[in-house]
């Protein structure tokens, strides 16, 4: 085999392992998590729940989860419940969902459920869903449910 047939090949065996390799699938049955954060400085908090990156799926069931940020400067907060990033499904089931921000300055909460991002469906069923911001300086606050973008 010539070096020309040997570099098509392993061209072709890469292109097939990185669309194999891309796509995912993630399951997630959670219940009664809480993430919290106070005080402090520039302070950051993330949660992703049954993200996937890239093209596949997303099953999540999610009750009781709680999200919540006091004081600070600068602070951000973030929460992402069936994230599919590149294409494809999200399904989810949400139940009983907090998140809270009080006080600091430049504070940003986000909070994201069921979100694709590429060609795809988003199922969202939500109940009980609450986010809440109060004092602080130049807060945002967004919610984002059932997306397709």
């Amino acid at each position: 085999m010539n070096a020309t047939k040997l570099i098509v090949a392993a061209a072709v065996f890469a292109a097939f392992t990185g669309s194999a390799m891309a796509q995912g699938k993630s399951e997630v049955n959670l219940r009664n998590a809480q993430q919290s954060q106070s005080g402090g400085f520039l302070n950051k908090q993330n949660a992703e729940i049954g993200t996937v990156k890239g093209n596949g799926s997303s099953k999540v069931t999610a009750d009781g989860i709680r999200q919540s940020q006091s004081g600070g400067f600068l602070n951000k907060q973030d929460l992402v419940i069936g994230k599919v990033d590149g294409g494809g499904k999200s399904d989810v089931n949400a139940r009983n969902i907090r998140q809270s921000q009080s006080g600091g300055f430049l504070n940003k909460q986000e909070m994201t459920i069921g979100y694709v991002k590429g060609n795809g469906t988003a199922k969202v069923t939500v109940d009980n869903l609450a986010q809440s911001q109060s004092g602080g300086f130049l807060n945002k606050q967004t919610m984002d449910v059932g997306s397709v973008r």
